[in-house]
């Protein structure tokens, strides 16, 4: 098992464990530009950047290894 799917787990893990009536709860998700959002959105969020970011390394991981990135 890697590092993603462990850390893949957690994140599954810690939003079972939020109980449904606290997924819409608002609070504050930057303090430099104060945006309002509840808990569920800031999953998603989390989920979004995480496939962003995989896409990213593995764009580069084919670039260095000289494979066209699929």
């Amino acid at each position: 098992m890697n590092e993603l799917e462990v850390t893949k787990g957690l994140l599954v893990k810690a939003f079972h464990s939020v109980p449904e009536a606290q997924l819409t709860k608002l609070f504050t998700y930057s303090p430099v530009t104060p945006l309002k959002v509840t808990i569920l959105w800031a999953g998603a969020q989390a989920v979004h950047e995480a496939e962003h970011h995989l896409d990213d390394v593995q764009e580069n991981l084919a670039l260095l290894s000289g494979k066209e990135f699929e």
